[in-house]
């Protein structure tokens, strides 16, 4: 037996055992939060004790699979099975299955699990992010989700895309609170209320996209003060808060950076519920990772300094 070959295999078998330990504190982080928070309905619903293994450690894994870069579906199942679970893991079409019916649990302890970190926000960022669907190339194409998605435009890249749209709250530390996804045509402003209000705070922080006397209005009435910046045709003198709303506001913009590391290519669903079942684990990765990072520095928002 060959040198290099026995170097080789030192080398994958300690790369499988960063695997094994990687997953295994992920799982641990897991564990606790689905048994606080999961409802015992869902932990008890019917066949859940045919499943070969249970929601928590299917969860974990996928977290895992996301992590190291995994970014399909299909991929992160091959990762799994061949890796982590190679005779003990559910064939593929029942995996399938299982991930869409474990979206809302997922949702769950990621909104359970952001709370107890820190219930009271002195405020929240509001913005939204583009979901292209396709190359630009193709816009006037796609079918993909033609029941929602559509053809809207990217200020930031001054370039039109069809996809669907992002609409993100997060808190002062960073960490996903509430967000809506619409078609990519519709406006900030139509969605702003909607979002803000399933996880208010007493101060939320916009960009001059939902510069709207009507919504700020409509969000004082269930007193929350909407802060946004003066348009440049605006009448109104300048004040001191528009410079540091902006600095604020970066903190978002660092988010969004983030979540589309962790999307590696993109959104390659056919199906709404995978759509859904796949942003859910992206933000509940980031969530964990934010978590650990902060753990680290307070305030991060470098996500990568808590890879497990």
């Amino acid at each position: 037996m060959s040198a290099n070959f026995m170097q080789s295999q030192l080398q994958n078998t300690k790369i499988s055992l960063d695997y094994q330990e990687s997953f295994s504190k992920i799982s641990k982080i897991v564990l606790p939060l689905y048994n606080e928070y999961v409802p015992i309905e869902i932990k008890n619903r019917r066949n859940i004790n045919q499943q070969i293994q249970p929601d928590y450690v299917i969860i974990s894994a996928v977290i895992w699979a996301t992590m190291q870069g995994f970014s399909t579906q299909i991929a992160q199942y091959k990762a799994i099975c061949s890796i982590l679970f190679p005779n003990t893991f559910p064939e593929r079409s029942r995996y399938y299955r299982i991930c869409g019916l474990l979206v809302n649990v997922i949702k769950i302890i990621r909104v359970k699990y952001v709370k107890s970190l820190h219930d009271n926000s002195p405020f929240s960022i509001l913005d939204s992010m583009p979901i292209p669907l396709c190359t630009p190339i193709r816009n006037n194409r796609a079918k993909l989700f033609k029941e929602v998605a559509n053809i809207g435009f990217n200020a930031t890249k001054n370039s039109h895309f069809y996809g669907l749209k992002l609409s993100l709250l997060i808190d002062h530390k960073g960490f996903p609170k509430a967000y809506s996804v619409t078609s990519a045509s519709t406006h900030d402003i139509h969605m702003a209320s909607e979002v803000v209000e399933q996880a208010p705070t007493p101060q939320v922080l916009a960009d001059k996209g939902y510069v709207s006397k009507k919504l700020k209005d409509k969000l004082a009435e269930s007193n929350i003060n909407f802060w946004t910046p003066r348009k440049k045709n605006s009448k109104q003198p300048k004040v001191a808060e528009d410079k540091l709303l902006g600095k604020l506001r970066k903190q978002i913009e660092t988010v969004f950076s983030s979540l589309i590391k962790l999307s590696g290519n993109g959104f390659r669903s056919r199906s709404l519920l995978g759509f859904e079942a796949k942003l859910e684990i992206i933000l509940l990765t980031y969530t964990l990772l934010l978590a650990e990072a902060q753990k680290i520095i307070p305030g991060t928002l470098k996500y990568s300094l808590g890879y497990f």
